[in-house]
C-alpha cells in the first residue's frame, strides 16, 4: 500500500507539472527582472554574458538562454566577436537558431545604421577628436577592411563619406584614381581617408604610409588638402596618421 501511495502521489504531482504555465518554474520571473534591471540602470550593470542572455529572450521563447549566452562566447572568444559573426557562423553553435542568429546579426547593423544616420551631411570636422569619433561609427562591426573617402568643403564641413571598397580581414585593395576621382566629382577642398585593421591594432603598415603619401603628392597637385588618414584597430582605437606626423615625406618608416 505505501509503494501504490507512493506512485499515486508522484502522479499527481506529474500532472501539476505537466499542466503548469510553462512560464511557471523555477525560474519564474527571471525575465522580468532583468529587463527592469535593463530599464532601470542600461547595460552598465550587466556582464557580456547577460547581454546577450538578455538579447535571446526575444528569439529563444523558453529556453534558458544564459547557458546558450556562454555557449556563445566560449565559441567566440568575447561578446564583439559574437555581434560581429555572421548568421552562418552564428548557427554552427548548438542551440543557435536562424532566428537567433538573425537577431544577434541585425543589433550590429542597426549599430551601424545608427551611428551613420548621425553622420549626415554638414558635420564639421574640424578636430582629431571629431573626426576619430565619426571614423569610428564606419567601422561598427566591419570584419574585413574597408577604406573609405571622406570629402569636405572649405569649412571642413563633410560633403559626402564615400566607402571605397572591402577586401579580407587584413587587406583591401585600394586605387588612387578612384580616390582622385572621387574628390573632383564632389569638388572637395579637403579630404580625410579612413580604413580599418579588423584583425589587428591601428599601426600604420608600411603599405599605408606609402599610399598616403602617393595620394597626398596628388592632391598637393590639385589644391585640396589632405587633412589625414585614420586607421580604426580592432579595438576600436585611433591613429591620427597626420598627427603622428606619418604622412610627411620627411618621416622615417620602419
Amino acid at each position: 500500500m505505501k509503494v501504490l501511495f507512493a506512485f499515486l502521489r508522484f502522479c499527481c504531482i506529474m500532472k501539476a507539472v505537466i499542466l503548469m504555465p510553462k512560464d511557471k518554474n523555477i525560474h519564474s520571473g527571471h525575465r522580468d527582472r532583468v529587463r527592469e534591471r535593463f530599464c532601470e540602470t542600461g547595460l552598465d550593470s550587466f556582464a557580456d554574458h547577460n547581454v546577450l542572455e538578455l538579447v535571446l529572450f526575444y528569439s529563444v521563447p523558453r529556453r534558458d538562454t544564459n547557458e546558450l549566452a556562454h555557449r556563445l562566447i566560449k565559441h567566440f572568444g568575447s561578446l564583439p566577436a559574437v555581434f560581429e559573426a555572421s548568421v552562418e557562423r552564428l548557427m554552427e553553435v548548438p542551440g543557435i537558431s536562424y532566428n537567433s542568429a538573425v537577431l544577434i546579426r541585425l543589433f550590429t547593423e542597426v549599430g551601424k545604421r545608427y551611428a551613420m544616420s548621425k553622420q549626415k551631411k554638414g558635420v564639421v570636422l574640424d578636430d582629431m577628436e571629431t573626426a576619430a569619433n565619426y571614423v569610428s561609427g564606419l567601422f561598427i562591426g566591419d570584419s574585413v577592411e574597408s577604406f573609405y573617402i571622406i570629402c569636405l568643403d572649405g569649412r571642413n564641413k563633410v560633403i559626402c563619406c564615400e566607402k571605397h571598397s572591402s577586401g579580407t580581414a587584413t587587406n583591401s585593395s585600394v586605387t588612387i584614381p578612384f580616390v582622385i576621382d572621387s574628390v573632383t566629382k564632389h569638388k572637395a577642398r579637403s579630404v580625410i581617408l579612413a580604413h580599418n585593421h579588423p584583425a589587428s591594432y591601428a599601426r600604420p603598415s608600411y603599405e599605408d604610409v606609402d599610399i598616403t603619401r602617393r595620394i597626398k603628392r596628388l592632391l598637393d597637385e590639385m589644391h585640396i588638402h589632405l587633412i589625414d588618414h585614420i586607421i580604426v584597430g580592432y579595438d576600436g582605437k585611433c591613429v591620427s596618421m597626420s598627427a603622428s606626423r606619418m604622412m610627411s615625406e620627411d618621416y622615417g618608416v620602419n
